[in-house]
């Protein structure tokens, strides 16, 4: 059994990460501060945990049930921008969209944010520590002979 954490107590070691929410955009809106957005309708993905956040600092959101649907709304001008990871973002792009339209988006800094999440084996799963340690030998392996490298290249991952 394997998932995706934000927090743990216990690291194991190397760990993996999860690029940074980025806002993504059509036309460059210059931001610091959630308060600089509230003049833009945000898109997001119906559910995602910061959508309260995003209310709750008096922006105007409206939710989709997946990225590329907020592409398309960016695209369209039916939303001034989306928030997702960036990597989400551009794997959307190029299964979906013409490099016309790829061209289009930009991504704003400094991201909405950026959090850590690990990889983690649950302790109840006879040999746990053997897969977290094969894991860990593995990662290491790919990051040593480039093939680490090259995946994130070719995603559009920027690891921190």
């Amino acid at each position: 059994f394997v998932r995706s954490a934000k927090f743990t107590l216990q690291v194991p070691g190397p760990l993996s990460f999860r690029d940074p929410d980025n806002l993504f955009v059509k036309n460059y809106i210059a931001y610091q501060t959630l308060a600089d957005l509230r003049p833009y309708v945000i898109g997001v993905v119906r559910g995602v945990e910061f959508e309260q956040e995003l209310t709750a600092a008096g922006l105007r959101v409206e939710s989709a049930n997946n990225v590329s649907l907020n592409i398309r709304k960016v695209l369209a001008n039916r939303i001034d921008l989306g928030i997702s990871a960036k990597s989400n973002v551009l794997y959307n792009l190029r299964q979906g969209y013409s490099r016309a339209e790829q061209g289009r988006i930009e991504f704003l800094a400094p991201p909405f944010r950026e959090e850590k999440v690990y990889i983690n084996f649950s302790k109840l799963k006879p040999g746990y520590q053997k897969l977290t340690d094969d894991f860990n030998t593995g990662l290491r392996a790919i990051k040593r002979d480039g093939t680490y490298q090259k995946i994130i290249q070719q995603h559009g991952i920027s690891p921190n």
